[in-house]
Formats: C-alpha cells, structure tokens, sequence
C-alpha cells in the first residue's frame, strides 16, 4: 500500500475521523473531570513477640494476631479522638488497610485521604495509638 493512499482515504473521511476522536475522548475528559484527587500515608510498625510466653515459638501467629488488635474498635476509636478534624471511628476503619509484609515482623498501616496532611494524620494516629497500647499491656504484665 502507498501512502498516497492513506492520505487521500484519510482526507474523504476526514469528517469521521474528528468525530470519533471527539467521541473516544469524551469518556475520558468526563472521567478526569469526576476525579478526586486521593492521597495515601503509610505508616510501618515493628511487632516483636514477647520471649516469655508461647508466642516466641510463633512469631508469625503472633503478629497476625496483632493485625486484628490495629484493626480493632477500641484502637480505632482512639485514634480517631487523636486525629480529629470530624474523623469518627467508622471513617476511619473505611480509610485504613493494615497488611503484613510478608517474612517479617512488620505492620504496614495504609490510610487514604482526600488531603494528604489527613491521611499521615490517620495513619500516625492508628500506628501511635497501638504502639502505646502495647506498651501499657506490657507493663502491665510485668507488675506483680
């Protein structure tokens, strides 16, 4: 085929040619102007299994386990008390996903806002709001 050819196919179609570019477009150009600009925050924890009880023998149980304590109402509804800005504890369940990377004793805590200052807020918030749990429950076991 020449290239002659194509120009000239090209130009008696011309007409279509645009309109279905216009038309291909559109869905596109409607899909842009509906779109919410959506940030994300990570926040990484550290789980290391008490050495005195039968955890040690199953680290990896052990930090499953602590993914349902992240994730848990009372951990939630305190960070979202920290966070503020009308965050509520449902909100925040919504925006939060808490994974564990695998072979590692490590939480990864992803929160996803319209504002990027919010999502590291909430994210944060979860992350502190469980480590000063952790805390306190271990110091509570070691008290006589």
């Amino acid at each position: 085929m020449e290239w002659s050819f194509i120009v000239v196919a090209i130009r008696r179609r011309i007409r279509f040619v645009v309109l279905c570019t216009i038309l291909g477009a559109l869905p596109g150009l409607y899909s842009i102007s509906k779109s919410v600009n959506s940030y994300e925050s990570v926040a990484t924890v550290a789980v290391v299994a008490p050495t005195t009880s039968s955890a040690a023998n199953q680290p990896d149980r052990y930090v499953v386990g602590q993914l349902s304590v992240v994730t848990s109402h009372d951990t939630l509804e305190k960070a979202a008390k920290q966070v503020g800005n009308g965050v509520t504890t449902g909100s925040l369940a919504e925006a939060i996903t808490v994974e564990q990377q695998p072979s590692a004793d490590l939480l990864t805590i992803k929160a996803t806002a319209d504002q990027p200052k919010l999502a590291a807020a909430m994210a944060n918030a979860v992350a502190d709001v469980y480590i000063a749990d952790a805390l306190s429950r271990q110091q509570k076991a070691r008290e006589p």
